[in-house]
């Protein structure tokens, strides 16, 4: 990972109580995270990432912008 790009949430000062809608919301960026329902944490995700390290900074960006995005849309 980049040291230029950090996908830095602790400023949020709220949570998500459902995940799945920042999941679509990547889905439709073209970043797939798994969301929490599917293992019995709703407000949780997975970000799941191999040994393949060409263009997760990109996704990394993307995923930013989708909870920022739904972040938006919550409030």
């Amino acid at each position: 990972m980049s040291a230029r790009l950090r996908l830095d949430l602790k400023h949020l000062t709220r949570t998500i109580s459902n995940a799945r809608p920042l999941c679509e919301a990547a889905a439709a960026k073209g970043v797939i995270l798994g969301p929490g329902d599917c293992f019995g944490r709703p407000s949780h995700l997975r970000i799941g990432f191999g040994a393949c390290t060409e263009g997760f900074d990109d996704a990394l960006a993307l995923t930013a912008e989708a909870v920022r995005e739904s972040l938006a849309v919550a409030s």
